[in-house]
C-alpha cells in the first residue's frame, strides 16, 4: 500500500516550471527570455517560497498550497 501524497498546482507566468508538485518539491524556474529593449526585472507572486526572487532562473519549494509565480521585466 502506497499513501498517495497530495499535489498542488505551480503557475509560472512569463517563465518554465509550471505543474503538480508534492509539498517540499523543490522546482526549477526560469523566466523566458525578456522583450526586446528589457531585461529580467524580479519574480512577484507567491515569492516566500523563491530562493532569490531577483534572479531568472532559481528554485521554489512548494508549499502546501497552489502558487502562482509571474516574471517580470523592466
Amino acid at each position: 500500500y502506497r499513501a498517495v501524497v497530495p499535489t498542488f498546482t505551480l503557475t509560472v507566468n512569463s517563465g518554465t516550471g509550471s505543474g503538480s508538485y508534492a509539498e517540499g518539491t523543490v522546482v526549477n524556474i526560469a523566466a523566458n527570455a525578456a522583450p526586446a529593449g528589457q531585461v529580467f526585472d524580479r519574480w512577484t507572486g507567491d515569492v516566500a517560497n523563491v530562493a532569490n526572487a531577483n534572479a531568472a532562473t532559481t528554485t521554489f519549494t512548494m508549499p502546501a498550497a497552489n502558487a502562482t509565480l509571474t516574471a517580470t521585466y523592466k
